[in-house]
């Protein structure tokens, strides 16, 4: 179990640099860095280009990331104040990789205002429709994917909330976050892998096929329908597991529900574990 709070504080330590982007001074200002900034361009846009992936870093505020009814993506920000050269959102276009920055690199920026961040996507034909590849890593800032279809789903994120609907066959969940909740819907699901420091996480699906989940002073709720069978491994300190359907067998740490298909791995320090029933 050491490992655990070993590997969290680490987590938490990493996620305080978010990527060594920036250093942050909340309040009075911030060193905003990244790499190949003259490529980028400022301000919002409307892209035509065949994006696949959106790589998104923010500071303070919200990211929205929708559909809309245009052929184009869409990206445009808001704020209480006036934005300048600096402070504006800059992007870039890589390949099929969309690029979103909160600002101005390698600059001196005033930091008591939070910006609000929308990306929207064409909706595209039914039955025909784009699976993006999903990466976000944010300070003080809420996340909301409003019903997208996904093929993958990334988060750092620190003090700032994740909700979303992943729409489609999901490949993979990965996030890591700091003082924030994460609450996740998915139809399909291969795998997650979330590690949480004072954050609870709640994912529901109609099939998750198998997870991880670390946390420390932390709660997961995981919600399946009710004819899921799983295998849990759970492990914790100062946490109790409560668990929905016929417990087939339980030896030490691992438990068998129904036929044990899906496999899941829960360790928390400090933290309870709960698999219900998905509310309808």
């Amino acid at each position: 179990m050491k490992k655990i709070a070993i590997g969290i504080l680490t987590l938490a330590l990493l996620l305080m640099l978010v990527g060594c982007h920036y250093s942050l001074n909340v309040g009075t200002g911030s060193t905003y860095v990244y790499d190949d900034a003259s490529f980028y361009t400022m301000g919002g846009a409307s892209l035509m280009e065949d994006i696949r992936e959106l790589d998104i870093t923010w500071v303070s505020g919200k990211v929205t990331v929708k559909y809309h009814d245009g052929e184009d993506i869409l990206i445009s920000e808001t704020a209480s104040v006036e934005l300048s050269e600096n402070n504006s959102l800059y992007y870039r276009v890589v390949g099929k990789t969309l690029k979103i920055q909160y600002a101005k690199s390698s600059v001196w920026t005033n930091m008591d205002f939070a910006k609000e961040l929308t990306v929207s996507l064409p909706r595209g034909e039914e039955g025909s429709e784009t699976a993006y590849a999903l990466s976000f890593d944010t300070v003080s800032a809420d996340v909301d994917i409003h019903e997208i279809y996904t093929q993958t789903c990334e988060a750092e994120n620190v003090s700032g909330n994740i909700r979303g609907t992943l729409l489609g066959d999901v490949s993979s969940v990965d996030v890591e976050t700091v003082s924030g909740n994460v609450n996740l819907s998915v139809g399909e699901l291969a795998s997650f892998d979330i590690e949480s420091v004072s954050g609870n996480v709640t994912m529901m699906g109609g099939n998750i096929r198998e997870g991880k989940f670390d946390s420390v002073s932390g709660d997961f709720l995981l919600e399946l329908p009710p004819n899921n069978g799983y295998t849990l491994e759970f492990e914790s300190v100062s946490g109790d597991v409560d668990l929905f359907g016929d417990i087939v067998s339980k030896e030490g740490d691992r438990y068998t529900v129904g036929d044990g298909t899906r496999h899941y791995e829960i360790e928390t320090v400090s933290g309870n574990a709960k698999i219900s029933i998905y509310k309808v």
